[in-house]
């Protein structure tokens, strides 16, 4: 809870005590009741005999982290590989496995194109591959195919601090302007959702009354009338007082999949009458724009690991 740790506190904000009962059990006592109590403890435990002399707030325990599970960290080789090795202390047994070797390669494609030859065991098989080589009699002779709900929220980050996005006429337009629909149909083959919140349908809290806004151009283009940001009769760019409608959208640049949503934005946006540049980052350099809010608009993605959405939403800093 420390502030200079740089730890996310939001979910222990609610905890009044934490007592130790003996060497394995330890008591929370919450401020009131909360479903989502167990969630806060879904954290990795760390030894305070390593870790009491490096500096709060610091990277070294990432580098190098210390696991209790069936494998652990052997070393990392930078933008190559990362090694984990069998742990023979593992209190269910030895893993079969001596070691797992993560391979790392930024692209999809490359990593699906790895797979094929043999120089890797196991990835994610891109959308684009889903109808051609993984749907033949070969790839499912070759390999076991595993389907699961993929809980990941694409979106599109609006910066209220820019001038552009500050009127929510105007955030709601962008949204009303982009085919979801269409690109599920086209890029995911069908194979995903359109959202309507940050909730996934399979998780608590969900709510099946609040529907997705559809795609409504029309709509779209009275709002941004209706903010003062007019097309002239010859149509071009949007104008308002003086200043044209352009915006710069950052996206992480080794997935096409934002580079698809991308080109589909700057085409419905570019008939309403409104520039994007896109420009493409790594993903720290994506992470760290974001996180210092120093961006137009920006594009990224989010895991629906938890149901509460209070570190993405909430005002107040210290979640």
């Amino acid at each position: 809870m420390d502030p200079a740790s740089g730890a996310r506190t939001d979910m222990f904000q609610d905890i009044e005590e934490v007592s130790a009962l003996d060497d394995l059990t330890v008591r929370v006592k919450y401020r009131e009741p909360n479903i989502l109590a167990l969630d806060a403890w879904k954290r990795p435990l760390v030894p305070e005999h390593l870790l009491q002399s490096v500096a709060p707030g610091t990277k070294d325990p990432a580098r190098r982290p210390i696991g209790t599970g069936p494998f652990r960290f052997a070393r990392w080789e930078r933008g190559r590989e990362i090694v984990l090795e069998a742990n023979r202390d593992y209190f269910l047994g030895r893993p079969h496995l001596d070691e797992l070797v993560f391979k790392i390669i930024p692209s999809p494609s490359t990593q699906f194109q790895a797979l094929l030859a043999g120089e890797t065991d196991w990835t994610t098989i891109p959308p684009s591959e889903w109808a051609g080589t993984a749907a033949g009699a070969e790839f499912k002779h070759r390999f076991q195919v595993y389907e699961y709900p993929a809980q990941f929220l694409f979106y599109i980050a609006w910066n209220e601090r820019n001038p552009l996005f500050g009127d929510p006429r105007v955030r709601r337009a962008m949204t009303l302007a982009l085919d979801r629909e269409g690109f599920v149909k086209k890029v995911y083959s069908g194979a995903g959702l359109v959202a309507a919140s940050s909730f996934h349908p399979s998780q608590f809290g969900f709510d099946p009354a609040i529907q997705p806004l559809p795609h409504e151009p029309e709509k779209a283009a009275r709002l941004l009338d209706e903010a003062g940001w007019k097309q002239g009769a010859a149509g071009g760019l949007r104008r308002r007082d003086g200043k044209e409608f352009r915006f710069s959208l950052l996206i992480f640049q080794s997935n096409p999949v934002y580079q698809q949503i991308a080109s589909l934005l700057v085409d419905g946006l570019g008939r309403l009458g409104i520039g994007v540049d896109v420009r493409a980052l790594d993903f720290p350099a994506l992470l760290d724009r974001l996180r210092r809010r120093d961006f137009e608009a920006a594009m990224s993605g989010w895991l629906l690991t938890s149901e509460d959405p209070t570190a993405f939403f909430h005002s107040d800093p210290s979640h």
